[in-house]
Protein backbone atom coordinates (compact mmCIF):
# COMPACT_ATOMS: atom_id res chain seq x y z
CA UNK A 1 0.00 0.00 0.00
CA UNK A 2 1.41 3.38 -1.03
CA UNK A 3 2.25 5.63 1.89
CA UNK A 4 0.35 8.88 1.87
CA UNK A 5 2.39 12.01 1.45
CA UNK A 6 2.64 14.16 4.52
CA UNK A 7 0.27 17.11 4.38
CA UNK A 8 2.39 20.27 4.01
CA UNK A 9 2.50 22.56 7.00
CA UNK A 10 2.12 26.33 6.73
CA UNK A 11 5.85 26.73 7.29
CA UNK A 12 6.64 24.36 4.41
CA UNK A 13 4.70 26.52 1.98
CA UNK A 14 6.49 29.61 3.27
CA UNK A 15 9.91 28.05 2.69
CA UNK A 16 9.03 27.38 -0.95
CA UNK A 17 8.41 31.09 -1.54
CA UNK A 18 11.27 32.59 0.48
CA UNK A 19 13.62 32.97 -2.47
CA UNK A 20 10.98 34.91 -4.42
CA UNK A 21 10.68 37.88 -2.08
CA UNK A 22 12.41 41.18 -2.74
CA UNK A 23 11.02 43.07 0.25
CA UNK A 24 9.74 42.15 3.70
CA UNK A 25 7.06 44.42 5.16
CA UNK A 26 6.51 44.38 8.93
CA UNK A 27 3.27 45.99 10.04
CA UNK A 28 1.46 45.08 6.81
CA UNK A 29 -1.84 44.38 8.57
CA UNK A 30 -1.94 48.00 9.71
CA UNK A 31 -3.21 50.94 7.69
CA UNK A 32 0.11 52.42 6.58
CA UNK A 33 1.84 49.06 6.17
CA UNK A 34 -0.98 47.85 3.94
CA UNK A 35 -0.59 50.90 1.72
CA UNK A 36 3.15 50.22 1.46
CA UNK A 37 2.42 46.66 0.35
CA UNK A 38 0.06 47.93 -2.35
CA UNK A 39 2.67 50.34 -3.71
CA UNK A 40 5.40 47.69 -3.75
CA UNK A 41 3.18 45.21 -5.57
CA UNK A 42 2.22 47.91 -8.08
CA UNK A 43 5.94 48.45 -8.70
CA UNK A 44 6.29 44.76 -9.57
CA UNK A 45 8.10 43.79 -6.38
CA UNK A 46 7.82 40.39 -4.77
CA UNK A 47 6.55 41.17 -1.29
CA UNK A 48 6.74 39.10 1.85
CA UNK A 49 4.74 40.15 4.90
CA UNK A 50 5.32 39.23 8.53
CA UNK A 51 2.08 38.43 10.35
CA UNK A 52 1.55 37.21 13.87
CA UNK A 53 -0.03 33.83 14.56
CA UNK A 54 -3.76 34.35 14.85
CA UNK A 55 -3.84 37.30 12.45
CA UNK A 56 -5.91 37.03 9.28
CA UNK A 57 -3.65 37.65 6.27
CA UNK A 58 -6.24 36.70 3.63
CA UNK A 59 -6.55 40.23 2.24
CA UNK A 60 -2.77 40.47 1.85
CA UNK A 61 -2.59 37.06 0.17
CA UNK A 62 -5.39 38.04 -2.22
CA UNK A 63 -3.38 41.10 -3.26
CA UNK A 64 -0.35 38.93 -4.05
CA UNK A 65 1.86 39.05 -0.95
CA UNK A 66 3.68 36.02 0.46
CA UNK A 67 3.03 35.43 4.16
CA UNK A 68 5.39 34.26 6.87
CA UNK A 69 4.39 34.00 10.51
CA UNK A 70 6.42 35.64 13.25
CA UNK A 71 6.25 38.01 16.17
CA UNK A 72 8.52 40.98 16.85
CA UNK A 73 8.41 40.22 20.56
CA UNK A 74 9.76 36.69 19.96
CA UNK A 75 13.26 36.90 18.48
CA UNK A 76 13.39 33.23 17.52
CA UNK A 77 10.50 33.65 15.06
CA UNK A 78 12.16 36.30 12.89
CA UNK A 79 15.10 34.59 11.14
CA UNK A 80 12.97 32.90 8.49
CA UNK A 81 11.12 36.12 7.75
CA UNK A 82 14.22 38.15 6.91
CA UNK A 83 16.15 35.43 5.08
CA UNK A 84 16.53 36.09 1.37
CA UNK A 85 15.10 39.61 1.15
CA UNK A 86 17.06 42.56 -0.19
CA UNK A 87 15.22 45.06 2.00
CA UNK A 88 12.78 45.20 4.87
CA UNK A 89 10.35 47.97 5.73
CA UNK A 90 8.78 48.27 9.14
CA UNK A 91 5.78 50.41 10.03
CA UNK A 92 4.98 48.47 13.22
CA UNK A 93 4.25 50.64 16.25
CA UNK A 94 3.12 48.75 19.33
CA UNK A 95 -0.01 50.57 20.39
CA UNK A 96 -2.68 48.25 18.95
CA UNK A 97 -3.11 46.56 22.36
CA UNK A 98 -4.46 43.41 20.71
CA UNK A 99 -2.04 41.35 22.83
CA UNK A 100 -0.50 41.81 26.26
CA UNK A 101 2.93 42.49 24.75
CA UNK A 102 1.52 45.20 22.45
CA UNK A 103 3.20 48.14 24.11
CA UNK A 104 5.53 50.86 22.92
CA UNK A 105 8.35 49.35 24.96
CA UNK A 106 7.55 45.76 23.96
CA UNK A 107 7.07 46.22 20.20
CA UNK A 108 8.37 49.70 19.47
CA UNK A 109 11.69 49.21 21.25
CA UNK A 110 12.42 45.56 22.13
CA UNK A 111 10.58 44.20 19.10
CA UNK A 112 12.58 46.35 16.73
CA UNK A 113 15.80 45.44 18.49
CA UNK A 114 14.89 41.82 17.75
CA UNK A 115 14.23 42.67 14.11
CA UNK A 116 17.56 44.49 13.79
CA UNK A 117 19.37 41.51 15.27
CA UNK A 118 17.61 39.10 12.92
CA UNK A 119 18.50 41.26 9.91
CA UNK A 120 22.11 41.56 11.04
CA UNK A 121 22.44 37.78 11.27
CA UNK A 122 20.54 36.88 8.10
CA UNK A 123 21.92 38.59 5.03
CA UNK A 124 21.89 42.20 6.27
CA UNK A 125 19.09 43.57 4.05
CA UNK A 126 18.53 47.31 3.79
CA UNK A 127 16.50 48.27 6.85
CA UNK A 128 13.86 50.95 6.18
CA UNK A 129 12.52 52.40 9.41
CA UNK A 130 9.57 54.76 9.74
CA UNK A 131 10.55 57.22 12.43
CA UNK A 132 9.05 60.53 13.52
CA UNK A 133 9.78 64.20 13.00
CA UNK A 134 11.99 65.70 15.74
CA UNK A 135 12.20 62.42 17.63
CA UNK A 136 15.69 63.42 18.81
CA UNK A 137 13.96 65.90 21.10
CA UNK A 138 11.84 63.24 22.77
CA UNK A 139 11.79 62.95 26.55
CA UNK A 140 13.40 59.80 27.97
CA UNK A 141 10.18 57.84 28.50
CA UNK A 142 9.81 54.17 27.41
CA UNK A 143 6.04 54.67 27.08
CA UNK A 144 6.51 57.41 24.48
CA UNK A 145 6.19 56.39 20.83
CA UNK A 146 8.42 59.29 19.76
CA UNK A 147 11.09 58.29 22.26
CA UNK A 148 10.93 54.71 20.96
CA UNK A 149 11.62 56.02 17.45
CA UNK A 150 14.72 57.83 18.68
CA UNK A 151 15.98 54.73 20.51
CA UNK A 152 15.67 52.56 17.39
CA UNK A 153 17.37 55.18 15.23
CA UNK A 154 20.38 54.88 17.54
CA UNK A 155 20.22 51.09 17.41
CA UNK A 156 20.29 51.19 13.61
CA UNK A 157 23.23 53.59 13.50
CA UNK A 158 25.38 51.22 15.55
CA UNK A 159 24.07 48.00 13.97
CA UNK A 160 26.32 47.91 10.92
CA UNK A 161 23.26 47.40 8.71
CA UNK A 162 22.56 49.49 5.63
CA UNK A 163 19.53 51.53 6.62
CA UNK A 164 17.13 54.29 5.64
CA UNK A 165 15.33 56.34 8.30
CA UNK A 166 12.21 58.20 7.22
CA UNK A 167 11.14 61.00 9.55
CA UNK A 168 7.68 62.33 8.94
CA UNK A 169 5.00 64.23 10.75
CA UNK A 170 1.96 62.24 11.83
CA UNK A 171 -0.16 60.98 8.95
CA UNK A 172 -3.42 62.90 9.32
CA UNK A 173 -5.65 60.60 7.33
CA UNK A 174 -4.47 57.58 9.35
CA UNK A 175 -5.50 59.23 12.59
CA UNK A 176 -8.85 60.42 11.27
CA UNK A 177 -9.35 56.82 10.16
CA UNK A 178 -9.37 55.89 13.86
CA UNK A 179 -12.84 56.47 15.30
CA UNK A 180 -11.56 57.29 18.77
CA UNK A 181 -9.14 59.90 17.49
CA UNK A 182 -11.87 61.42 15.35
CA UNK A 183 -14.18 61.78 18.33
CA UNK A 184 -11.47 63.37 20.45
CA UNK A 185 -10.45 65.69 17.64
CA UNK A 186 -14.04 66.87 17.30
CA UNK A 187 -14.06 67.63 21.03
CA UNK A 188 -10.86 69.70 20.64
CA UNK A 189 -8.86 67.37 22.88
CA UNK A 190 -5.92 67.25 20.47
CA UNK A 191 -3.95 69.89 18.64
CA UNK A 192 -2.54 68.63 15.33
CA UNK A 193 0.88 69.80 14.21
CA UNK A 194 3.24 68.58 11.51
CA UNK A 195 0.68 66.46 9.67
CA UNK A 196 1.37 64.78 6.37
CA UNK A 197 -0.77 62.72 4.00
CA UNK A 198 -0.19 58.96 4.31
CA UNK A 199 -0.53 58.60 0.50
CA UNK A 200 2.63 60.67 0.12
CA UNK A 201 4.23 58.92 3.08
CA UNK A 202 3.71 55.35 1.86
CA UNK A 203 4.92 56.27 -1.63
CA UNK A 204 8.12 57.68 -0.13
CA UNK A 205 8.66 54.54 1.95
CA UNK A 206 8.13 52.24 -1.04
CA UNK A 207 10.71 54.09 -3.12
Amino acid sequence: MKKKDKKPEAGDRVVDTLKLADVLVVGATGYLGGKVVDHLLAMGKQVRVLVRPGSNPSALVARGANVVEGDLTKRETLDQAVTGVSALITTAQGYSLRKKADTIAGVGIEGHRNLIDAARNNGQPIFVYTSALNCQQAVDNPCSLIFAKWVIEQELRKSGLPFVIIRSGSAFDILVYMDQFKRNLQKSRYMAAGWTDSHEFDQAISK
